[in-house]
């Protein structure tokens, strides 16, 4: 009899799971209470596929049979896996009991205890395997998830970092660690990574790209150019490369160097769909960069087609969401947030449509020292999408949106403002620049009693032709590749922003872009007026900023406040003709025609 079950757990070690099969269904009728042959058969039935099935047969006999410390531990990530978080937790503790120098039970306990919403518990374990193997890489990240969603940051930062040490010259764990720095925008530590990422991988195109885009945000344009370059000598398709070097500087003639290696490799082909898009964008800003219009207009024109063949946007389905959402906050503002929700930070949003200045605002306001600008922010769409509110282009749901729960609002409005608290260093006020966000202005009244929001707004046609020359390259922007998309989609945020004008008194200011940079001391005063917060002369002096820019302005956010883009449609003007009588017919106020000649 031992020997058929030694040679059953052969056979399982060699993955032979029908043979295995046989060999305990053979055992089971001649001792059908045999223990250690109702575990294998357990875990063949596992290896089958039969999860559950097994599980129930090892947990029936597991206290007569002592499974091992590892399989203790495999049957409890089995169970995490299952969502059953407190078998889970039972069956780690029990491979522990055996052995506690178990560090993958340590890790797979620490994930556990955070699922079961114990952070302390939960950060105990992940440090108890880091302790017992420094080299592996789980428990570090367990600890930084666990640390991030704790709203600790830095330290989460910090558990990277040392896995960044502790991995030495792998890799792909260096690549994790870098996402995740960036993800909690510590974008000088990531730049860290980054080199030494390329030090590691000199001939990856990738990792130059991407190193090339994290010295851009961060204002090293030179240093972010050269790993550009770089990029795309090592491989001719580094999309995100060749528009990486028309944005980090000016062009004044289009024989610039960057300019002649973009247009060969156009000429060249061979780029392959993505890259032909971003170069035609590249070379369509150089030549707008140096005054030849109609030929940038053409390369504009070809990235853009080509972009929106690829994919189109449903219209009518987004027009039909953004109706829905004014429709669930029609004139009822007044929070609905349940007592207990805390009042600092003081949230600010700028909203408006996209290249419309918000990014220039944030920086301003960014520059007091009782304001932190958090960035773009993902956390309000994620809670509209929750609520069956999101703006997308996607079909309406089949459900309508979801009931306004006063209890749910006030744990979205605390979580929500726990990030940003962990974003900031102590200030008093934090903004939310999310331009998006216009669409849940009545959401978010409703979220924060105490939130104000910025209307960032700008010329309609030099609004939406910054908006067609740029490539945004996300899901979420698939209307900007069409002129007429762009006009309804613009004309129906005109229409929203009216609607929460007319909802929103007094928590609600408009500040247009061409007033601003006419006379930024004034329009900053009126700004600093509105939060009711003391003026600074720094704000003044937003260029010197030298916080990280994560935005398509990314380099006209570190240049002094200028009026060059004021009327630069204007250039474009025959081009834009259909646009103007589109938005015209929509009722969207546009300026006078241009002087003929």
């Amino acid at each position: 009899m031992t020997g058929t079950l030694d040679q059953a757990w052969n056979f399982f070690s060699a993955g032979r799971l029908p043979e295995t099969r046989r060999l305990l269904e053979v055992r089971l009728r001649e001792s059908p209470g045999d223990a250690r042959s109702h575990l294998l058969l357990g875990l063949v039935e596992i290896g089958e596929g039969s999860t559950a099935s097994g599980l129930r047969r090892i947990e029936e006999v597991a206290a007569a049979c002592s499974p091992p410390a590892p399989l203790c531990c495999h049957l409890g990530q089995l169970r995490f896996g299952q969502g059953e978080y407190a078998r889970a937790e039972a069956w780690l503790r029990r491979a522990l009991s055996q052995d506690p120098a178990h560090a993958e039970a340590w890790t797979a306990l620490g994930n556990t205890l955070r699922m079961l919403q114990r952070p302390g518990e939960a950060e105990q374990a992940f440090r108890r395997s880091i302790a017992l193997a420094p080299g592996t890489e789980d428990g570090y990240v367990g600890l930084a998830f666990l640390l991030r969603e704790a709203h600790r940051p830095v330290e989460a930062a910090a558990a990277m970092l040392q896995l960044a040490r502790a991995a030495g010259d792998r890799t792909e764990v260096l690549e994790k660690t870098l996402g995740f720095l960036e993800d909690l925008a510590q974008l000088e530590l990531a730049a860290e990574i980054a080199e030494r990422l390329v030090e590691r991988a000199p001939t990856d195109a990738r990792l130059q790209a991407r190193a090339g885009r994290l010295l851009a945000k961060l204002g090293r344009f030179e240093n972010a150019a050269r790993c550009y370059r770089r990029a795309v000598a090592l491989d001719a398709t580094s999309d995100a490369a060749y528009l990486g070097l028309a944005v980090v500087r000016r062009f004044s003639s289009p024989h610039d160097p960057d300019a002649v290696l973009i247009r060969d490799a156009l000429a060249g082909g061979g780029l392959g769909e993505s890259g032909t898009i971003c170069a035609h964008f590249a070379m369509g800003k150089i030549l707008d960069d140096c005054g030849q219009y109609d030929a940038a207009f053409d390369q504009f024109r070809e990235a853009n087609e080509r972009r929106y063949r690829s994919r189109p946007f449903n219209l009518p389905a987004y027009l039909g969401r953004m109706r829905r959402i004014r429709e669930a906050f029609g004139t009822s503002t007044a929070s609905t947030v349940a007592a207990g929700t805390p009042a600092s930070p003081k949230p600010v949003f700028i909203v408006g449509m996209m290249r419309s200045g918000t990014t220039l605002v944030e920086r301003i306001l960014d520059s007091h020292p009782h304001v932190h600008g958090a960035g773009e922010l993902p956390l309000v769409e994620s809670i509209a999408a929750s609520l069956g509110l999101a703006a997308t282009d996607a079909e309406p749901p089949a459900q309508p949106p979801a009931a306004l729960d006063p209890d749910r609002l006030a744990e979205f409005a605390r979580e929500y403002l726990a990030t940003v608290a962990g974003l900031s260093r102590g200030e008093p006020v934090v903004i939310d620049k999310n331009p998006g966000n216009f669409a849940y202005l009545g959401l978010l009244a409703r979220l924060f009693p105490n939130a104000r929001f910025i209307h960032c707004s700008r010329d309609p046609l030099d609004t939406c032709l910054s908006i067609y020359f740029q490539h945004f390259a996300h899901e979420a922007h698939a209307w900007t590749y069409d002129l007429g998309v762009i006009g309804e989609v613009y004309a129906d945020y005109r229409l929203t922003m009216s609607h929460w004008s007319s909802v929103l008194p007094g928590r609600l200011i408009e500040l247009d872009y061409g007033a601003l940079v006419r006379d930024p001391d004034a329009q900053t005063r009126v700004l600093l007026d509105f939060l009711k917060l003391p003026f600074d002369p720094a704000c003044l002096a937003s260029h010197r900023n030298q916080r990280p820019v994560g935005t398509a302005s990314v380099w006209q956010a570190r240049q002094p406040v200028y009026t060059g883009s004021v009327g630069r449609w204007r250039h474009y003007a025959t081009q834009l003709a259909p646009l103007r009588r589109q938005l015209r017919e929509a009722g969207v106020p546009i300026g006078e025609d241009p002087p003929e000649g």
